[in-house]
């Protein structure tokens, strides 16, 4: 059985400045799928639970880090996300994963090893 994302332990945000929020998990995707994703990387993301005292208040909150080199910063972009998106979302997680690993020509480890 695998964990659901909103289980798993991220830690803190390490680059919490200048956040920009999104309407939804689509609209969060498409725009980091607007930029080449040979330049432009997903380097953390991290699923936030419901947090009354937070900017997401009830609902779940997906951050996403995106490295851009051409503009030499991360870009930290959130939406509210059902739970029910998360086998997408982990679709499109292990997608950029993937990506990155081929950036960084790592081969990927073998499952249960």
């Amino acid at each position: 059985m695998t964990t659901p994302l909103w289980e798993l332990d991220n830690g803190p945000c390490p680059f919490a400045d200048k956040e920009q929020w999104f309407d939804s998990w689509p609209a969060l995707r498409d725009n980091a799928d607007e930029y080449d994703n040979d330049l432009n990387v997903l380097i953390w993301w991290a699923w936030y639970p419901p947090d009354p005292t937070a900017r997401n208040g009830e609902g779940d909150t997906l951050t996403l880090m995106m490295a851009m080199p051409n503009s030499e910063r991360v870009y930290p972009w959130s939406a509210k996300v059902s739970r029910d998106e998360e086998p997408e979302i982990r679709a499109w997680l292990q997608g950029r994963l993937r990506r990155l690993m081929d950036w960084w020509q790592i081969p990927p480890a073998e499952a249960g090893a």
